[in-house]
């Protein structure tokens, strides 16, 4: 492994409904959902979830996979699993960004915490309803 990959393999990821611009996932079922099963994969040892921002229409999460997980095939399986049980589509492929030694682990999670301020939905990250960290 190159020496600027930690082999803790943190993330930042970023999953998109579709269609874009609407809320489906900022409602309180749904947010539910997609929360436990997050949670889920946790217990379930996919990854150790830090932040999660459940945005109208895209969520963000940051979290540290173990190396031997497979990132596509578990975000695949969570997708499927929301969707089978709620109404949320979700466009077909996702975002990630490894963070390297170096990168400041706490800046990402304030900028995941700035998302919803940044789109105007609240004054104050605390405020955000949809917001969950460990």
């Amino acid at each position: 492994m190159p020496p600027w990959i930690s082999s803790d393999q943190c993330y930042l990821l970023t999953l998109c409904t579709f269609p874009r611009g609407e809320n489906h996932l900022c409602v309180p079922a749904v947010a539910m959902l997609v929360t436990h099963s997050l949670e889920t994969y946790q217990q379930l040892g996919r990854w150790r979830l830090h932040v999660l921002v459940l945005m109208p229409d895209h969520l963000h999460f940051l979290a540290t996979i173990p190396p031997s997980m497979n990132i596509q095939r578990t975000i695949v399986d969570l997708k499927r699993f929301v969707a089978c049980r709620s109404q949320v589509r979700w466009q077909q492929d996702f975002f990630e960004h490894r963070l390297r030694i170096g990168e400041h682990f706490e800046a990402k999670r304030a900028y995941l915490r700035q998302n919803p301020v940044r789109a105007g939905l609240v004054a104050n990250p605390q405020d955000w309803q949809f917001l969950y960290e460990r």
